[in-house]
């Protein structure tokens, strides 16, 4: 039996990474309604939280120990 985020990303890969909480909830209830809804819905944040902050991050410039200054690639 797979996992809620397992299902989670199930749900994500079926129904497209901008499906909404209440479409990934009936799609895993109607799959396996034992999953608790709640659980559900934490695997979902988790997942979007993830995401959001990789989306976020910024790429770090490169340090030359050498000169002491951060060399930015053009």
């Amino acid at each position: 039996m797979p996992g809620v985020t397992d299902w989670v990303q199930r749900a994500l890969t079926e129904l497209g990474q901008d499906a909404t909480l209440k479409a990934v909830t009936s799609y895993i209830q109607e799959r396996d309604p034992s999953v608790p809804r709640s659980y559900i819905s934490l695997a979902f944040r988790k997942l979007r939280l993830a995401v959001e902050r990789q989306q976020a991050r910024p790429k770090p410039g490169r340090v030359n120990p050498a000169q002491g200054e951060l060399d930015f690639p053009e």
